[in-house]
């Protein structure tokens, strides 16, 4: 959960504001890093291999 919390807080900064960010490409650039809470995999992988 602290890969995905550092990640928002990134993208965040970045934007300068919240509501400056877009959170649909932030969300698949989310599903598109491996996390270490589900054992250093991608969670669109994970979930499509769970579907």
């Amino acid at each position: 959960m602290n890969d995905m919390v550092v990640q928002i807080k990134t993208e965040v900064h970045i934007s300068k504001k919240l509501a400056n960010l877009n959170m649909l490409s932030l969300a698949r650039r989310l599903n598109r890093i491996p996390f270490k809470a589900i054992g250093f995999e991608y969670p669109e992988k994970l979930f499509r291999s769970r579907v």
